[in-house]
């Protein structure tokens, strides 16, 4: 199966972008084009080969390096990482496609506000670009949106556990987001930004149904195992920084002087170790740290006055995508959500669902 089953439908979108920019009105010209630009992004996505270990950590060092200011959040969540399993689950629920959507619509319309679920049931009237795919790839979900007529293009990969349904929630959030709030710099510059609100949304999604009896020990069982394997990713992200700071480019230094760098590491280090820490997709992993840990903030606010929380969430949506990354930081944090300032009651939060 094609990874993006929506790409029959993408290639009449474009074609009628295209008739439609020859006609419309000036100001229109814009979005239109950006529109069809993120049309063609996608149609002409490829899957690439695996790459030579200098290309590698050159590319994660491109990636990375003018993130600088935000590198202590993975370093910081590292320390949360257990390297055991402390529990045994069974995750599996078997509930159908249309069981997943409407538990959805359930958390939405009573674990937010009227803004939220209104949001919501605007995106869920595009439910036939909603699809469920089954891929052997890790891919999982995404959604793609066109500002243009404000139309998504949602898939997600089942597993069959109650993640499906946070998971959905999460990409509704990018949704609900771009439809108050959109610009093309939230994958461009402020791409390390990018999953704070799905996240937040998926983290009370997952709250609400903790509150239920169905779905109780799945929520806490499965927010568990998804906090454990963040702090795993951020663990490998702080792995790959310590080499990254050694290869840092000095006043100085040119591009040359990089490329040595790389070469030096590579001669002087075992190449399976290199290839293990800087083969985790670990920039882009980056932005989901960096999203949970500002969620987490905005979540633990949440557990003491929900409305708030929700307050603060359309201010933060709400914040000037033009800024650039270290301004758009600084208004985050002038509306009190400070990253990482709870991630210690967040895990003891986390935990404290084990104890029956």
């Amino acid at each position: 199966m094609q990874k993006n089953w929506y790409n029959k439908e993408l290639k009449e979108k474009l074609q009628l972008f295209h008739d439609l920019y020859k006609k419309c009105r000036e100001e229109e010209k814009q979005v239109l084009s950006e529109s069809i630009e993120t049309i063609l992004s996608v149609l002409t996505k490829y899957r690439r080969e695996r790459q030579e270990i200098n290309e590698l950590i050159l590319e994660e060092y491109y990636a990375l390096i003018d993130y600088k200011n935000l590198w202590a959040i993975p370093e910081e969540m590292a320390k949360y990482f257990q390297d055991e399993d402390t529990y045994n689950f069974e995750f599996y629920l078997p509930i159908s496609n249309n069981d997943v959507i409407d538990l959805t619509h359930e958390f939405f319309k009573k674990g937010t506000n009227k803004q939220f679920y209104e949001l919501f049931l605007q995106l869920l009237k595009q439910r036939k670009n909603i699809h469920f795919i089954k891929t052997n790839d890790l891919f999982y979900a995404d959604i793609l949106f066109l500002a243009y007529d404000k139309s998504i293009y949602l898939q997600m990969k089942r597993r069959n556990e109650f993640l499906d349904i946070p998971a959905l929630a999460h990409e509704f959030g990018h949704g609900i987001q771009f439809l108050m709030n959109y610009n093309k710099s939230i994958y461009g510059e402020l791409n390390p930004y990018s999953e704070i609100i799905s996240t937040f949304f998926e983290l009370i999604c997952n709250e609400y149904f903790k509150n239920t009896k169905e779905f109780k020990y799945h929520a806490i069982f499965t927010r568990l195992e998804e906090w454990l394997m963040r702090c795993e990713t951020a663990l490998n992200l702080k792995r790959e920084l310590r080499i990254i700071r050694e290869l840092q480019i000095k006043e100085h230094e040119n591009k040359n002087d990089l490329n040595r760098k790389v070469d030096d590491l590579v001669n002087s280090t075992n190449e399976y170790l290199l290839n293990y820490i800087m083969g985790n997709n670990n920039s882009s992993n980056f932005v989901y740290i960096v999203g949970e840990s500002i969620a987490i903030e905005l979540f633990m606010i949440y557990l003491k006055d929900p409305e708030y929380a929700l307050y603060l969430l359309t201010k933060l949506i709400n914040i000037d995508l033009r800024l650039s990354k270290e301004e758009y930081l600084d208004k985050i944090m002038d509306l009190g959500i400070m990253p990482c300032d709870n991630l210690s009651s967040y895990d003891a939060h986390v935990k404290r669902g084990l104890i029956r």
